[in-house]
């Protein structure tokens, strides 16, 4: 036997061993930036912030998630590809609630019409921002990941799409618990459910904030759903009504995965260029990849409410 068989004899029995994984199975998280950022430090700093981006003329005023599924045929016939990601039906709809309705912080509780994004429109806008240089509104994370674990995740995104929980979108709603969404929410029931989502990417992604019930109008008032709250209460509301409140005081308490947060960890990651880690270039955007592809499969129930 020559050199260059036994090279090639070794390769093959690597491969065939390695538990027939394959470089085709990998999750991607794709995470867009806001226009201007969201200032989450006092609840007027939020109003402001959520405003400008919403007159800036740019998407994604309060940053985005999108997910990306490629699961080979290893498993089951026919290979699997699945760009997504939960969105509101009415571009608009925010606004109103903020500008005309007069809901007030209400709009961070409440649920809307939602829809899952076509891939088409994903990959365009991927592939538009991704060539910009710097990417100055993008990133990424892919995460290499085992067959089983990549059926897991399909699973789960067919049942999604099939029981149609899609249809509603909401910053704390759970996605397991058949609540529908929020775009960050989504995104990271991929990764809890691959079993890729550390204590540490929660500390570090995610915000809990909780808001006095005299900053909530309409129904998510839940002491005076007829209370009316207009931006401009907000906006020159007392320097004692412009602050989170205490678990003591009487309110309502929100938890959720912040993009523009996870987009800073991310670019601070590749910044630091850490050893135990690589980055990778789509076009001229960089992100982060990650070999998860031996961390066993999850053997929890998909739903939590089942």
């Amino acid at each position: 036997m020559n050199k260059i068989t036994l090279i090639l004899t070794i390769l093959l029995i690597f491969t065939v061993f390695d538990n027939n994984i394959s470089a085709e199975d990998q999750l991607t998280i794709y995470v867009f930036k806001s226009p201007n950022g969201i200032e989450w430090k006092t609840p007027k700093k939020l109003l402001h912030s959520v405003l400008s981006n919403a007159f800036s003329f740019k998407n994604r005023m309060i940053g985005h998630v999108a997910v990306e599924l490629e699961c080979d045929d290893g498993l089951r016939a026919g290979p699997v590809r699945v760009l997504t990601g939960m969105s509101y039906v009415d571009k608009h709809i925010y606004k109103k609630q903020l500008l005309w309705e007069n809901k007030g912080f209400s709009v961070i509780f409440g649920s809307v019409a939602g829809r899952l994004e076509e891939t088409k429109d994903l990959k365009i806008e991927i592939k538009q921002k991704s060539n910009t240089l710097g990417s100055p509104r993008l990133t990424f994370i892919k995460y290499l990941i085992s067959p089983q674990t990549c059926r897991r995740l399909e699973n789960y995104h067919r049942e999604y799409r099939e029981k149609k929980y899609y249809k509603n979108y909401g910053l704390p709603n759970n996605p397991r618990k058949g609540e529908g969404a929020g775009c960050s929410a989504f995104g990271m029931s991929f990764l809890e459910l691959a079993g890729l989502l550390s204590d540490s990417d929660k500390n570090n992604w995610s915000l809990t904030k909780r808001v006095s019930m005299d900053l909530l109008g309409g129904e998510g008032n839940l002491h005076n759903p007829k209370k009316s709250v207009s931006f401009l209460d907000v906006l020159f509301m007392s320097d004692n009504q412009n602050r989170w409140i205490s678990e003591s005081e009487s309110g309502r308490s929100v938890f959720f995965y912040d993009p523009d947060l996870i987009f800073s960890w991310i670019k601070n990651k590749i910044k630091k260029k850490s050893i135990d880690q690589k980055i990778i270039t789509i076009n001229k955007m960089e992100g982060l990849l990650y070999d998860k592809r031996n961390v066993p499969t999850p053997s929890d129930p998909i739903w939590l409410n089942n």
